[in-house]
């Protein structure tokens, strides 16, 4: 009854506290497939609790253990067993009511309630993922991290959602925007007598003081084992290897290709002083196998690290396995492979998989490998195989194309053989690639390196600011490449003559060249929702309103300084286009240009004629006069003309105006203009 009482005061009191919270659920039952002394044949002295299972709770035989520091992790289900850690819960103590936020960061003893507890509230924010499961793990604090139980949790939006999660007993449910209860039992016994309940490789054993002899433990299936020293252990105390088949490396999101737990209870560290002097002497000798066939070709780039909670992976100095039973191979050495060896640095003298076993004769071709190498610790931890991985870009991770484009997006992963001169290819790496959410699109998505260890995929840009991300389980990812979905900026083609050869609506970059008084209306294309600016903020020679309508003040009638306004487009504060204005640097290829005059009153048509400086790159003003020769002579009842200017060098034009009976006008002022391209 107290413990009832106690678990309804301190639920009461927390969602009181935070009423903005969604309930946990609905009320009803739930039923998951959960690992604990209740379901799933797990350790037979520790149970998860309602609410977080469906009451009435288990029948116990045991008693409850409140000397215990037990915390919670949360990792993320992902690819080949990598589970990356999203929340821990470290122990934080007796829980206080009066300070019941505590439980959202650190696991809580309710003593007379006889259970553990933390309340999970995830960030709901864009960054989370509700679509993937989540798993909460309790560990031991006394052992290493030795997982206690396991409960898989899958995020859902509605009551019938809930239902059918239920109903399929294979999670644990939670309602989106929510928060989640994480209540537990731990009895005495927990962590000595059950660990391998339900474990698919385990063996524990209670071994005493080893001061004269070495002593040795295999796991059934032969494929991890430990070995110690003589004078070890001074104690007596129990012993866990276990297979761990999830989440071996804490804080990293490389799988790990058969990966082992070794703890003892009461916890034993460096009694010899391993650390100091990495010796057979003064070592554990920790053996796995690698889960990788040898004719897998990651198989030669395999290396043996260990794993702590919160501190970075280490590489174990390496040593000859003997108890443990795998496959054996060969790996070819090139003429100087005995050179190589000796100018190794790794451990004592081991490629990524194995060591390398003296070969017969001295300067054989082959040497032989032993894939369950040992390793040299001090201490306990999770011990498994890895694959040293990089992953780099091939194709540059920063430009700019139009929008719609196809662009390649290519990524390198390659290996760190430790006897490598050059990082070898990769093959067989899944490699994922993600787009800017709602800005652009890659296809395929997901690619396996080849041979050569590259992996690729087509980015088609949106308008703006674009990023891919690359990810795989190596060192570098992600890789982030970026590009700007560039706009072509141009004039509407109503009421536009084109030059025979030029189509409209135009496909490339066009220059202006306008009389003043005259205005002309601007496009993006493809078609987006764009800001518009101009390098003439106040007006002087040419504006430009916010749908890209443009007017003109003062064109550009002389010969030595030009008028140039240039004409912008922004997605965002991306500048995706611009479009420049009676300038004397036009350097856009090929040299599309249009012309835009004044109407005269009376006129029917219009004579335009243009000309080019042959040969005189300077501007116009600096041009002799016998340089100026006819390139394009057209009637037309517009007011705008669309040609290609030739040459890299200066350009004028004016137009006649006349009506049936004739020229009705003088020729207007010259407007000149300029490429430098």
């Amino acid at each position: 009854m107290k413990r009832a009482t106690l678990l309804s005061l301190t639920a009461a009191s927390l969602i009181l506290a935070c009423q903005s919270d969604q309930p946990i659920g609905p009320k009803h039952n739930i039923a998951a497939a959960i690992s604990d002394g209740g379901h799933s044949g797990g350790n037979q002295h520790f149970f998860f609790l309602p609410p977080m299972v469906p009451p009435p709770p288990p029948t116990f035989s045991g008693t409850f253990d409140a000397s215990l520091q037990p915390v919670v992790e949360i990792c993320k289900l992902g690819m080949n067993g990598v589970c990356p850690l999203i929340k821990r819960f470290p122990f934080g103590g007796p829980f206080n009511p009066l300070q019941f936020w505590q439980a959202f960061n650190s696991v809580q003893l309710a003593a007379q309630a006889q259970l553990y507890f933390a309340l999970w509230r995830p960030n709901w924010g864009p960054t989370f993922d509700p679509t993937a499961i989540y798993r909460v793990r309790v560990l031991s604090n006394q052992t290493n991290g030795q997982a206690l139980g396991i409960a898989d949790v899958k995020i859902v939006s509605s009551e019938d959602q809930f239902e059918a999660v239920w109903q399929s007993k294979e999670f644990v449910p939670m309602v989106q925007g929510g928060l989640l209860l994480i209540d537990f039992r731990i009895e005495q016994g927990a962590l000595t007598g059950t660990q391998c309940s339900g474990q698919p490789d385990c063996v524990q054993q209670t071994v005493g003081p080893n001061p004269n002899t070495r002593l040795d433990v295999v796991t059934p299936s032969g494929k991890g084992a430990v070995s110690f020293p003589p004078g070890y252990f001074t104690q007596q105390v129990t012993l866990t290897v276990s297979q761990v088949v999830e989440g071996c490396f804490s804080g990293s999101t490389f799988p790990a290709f058969g990966c082992y737990s070794f703890s003892t209870s009461p916890r034993v560290d460096d009694p010899l002083f391993c650390q100091l002097n990495q010796t057979a002497a003064t070592c554990a000798r920790v053996e796995v196998c690698p889960t990788l066939a040898p004719t897998d070709s990651r198989y030669a780039h395999l290396e043996l690290v260990k794993s702590d909670p919160d501190q970075p992976l280490q590489t174990l100095t390496g040593t000859t396995a003997t108890l443990v039973t795998c496959q054996t191979t060969t790996i070819g050495l090139r003429a100087h492979g005995i050179i190589d060896l000796a100018r190794a640095s790794w451990g004592m003298v081991t490629d990524a998989l194995g060591r390398l076993v003296r070969p017969e004769p001295l300067y054989g071709a082959t040497a032989m490998v032993h894939d369950g190498l040992g390793g040299l610790s001090c201490c306990f931890s999770n011990i498994g195989w890895r694959l040293p991985v990089t992953i780099t870009p091939l194709t540059p991770t920063n430009g700019s194309a139009p929008t719609g484009a196809m662009v390649p997006v290519s990524v390198l992963v390659q290996a760190l053989h430790p006897l490598a001169e050059l990082p070898p290819p990769l093959s067989g790496v899944l490699v994922t690639f993600a787009a800017t959410p709602g800005n652009g699109t890659v296809n395929p998505v997901s690619v396996t390196t080849g041979s050569d260890g590259i992996a690729s995929t087509q980015w088609t840009l949106g308008p703006g600011l674009n990023s891919v991300q690359a990810r795989a389980a190596a060192s570098g990812s992600p890789v982030t490449f970026a590009a700007t979905g560039t706009l072509l900026l141009r004039p509407l083609s109503d009421g536009v003559t084109a030059q025979p050869g030029v189509t409209l609506p135009l496909t490339d970059r066009s220059g202006l060249s306008m009389q003043s008084g005259t205005g002309i209306q601007l496009e993006v294309s493809p078609a987006a929702t764009v800001t518009w600016s101009s390098s003439d903020p106040p007006g002087t020679f040419a504006s430009v309103n916010t749908t890209g309508l443009v007017a003109v003040v003062q064109g550009n009638t002389s010969q030595s300084a030009a008028n140039e306004v240039i004409f912008s487009a922004l997605v965002g504060s991306t500048p995706v286009g611009s479009i420049k204005l009676n300038s004397f640097n036009f350097e856009h290829f090929p040299r599309t240009t249009t012309l835009v005059w004044r109407p005269i009153t009376g006129a029917a048509t219009y004579d335009v004629s243009v000309e080019y400086a042959s040969g005189c790159i300077d501007i116009p003003v600096n041009c002799p006069a016998a340089s100026w020769t006819p390139l394009v002579t057209s009637n037309t009842s517009n007011l705008r003309y669309v040609f290609q200017f030739v040459g890299k060098q200066s350009g004028r034009w004016r137009v006649v105006a006349k009506n049936d009976a004739g020229p009705i006008s003088d020729p207007t002022p010259w407007e000149y203009f300029r490429y430098i391209n």
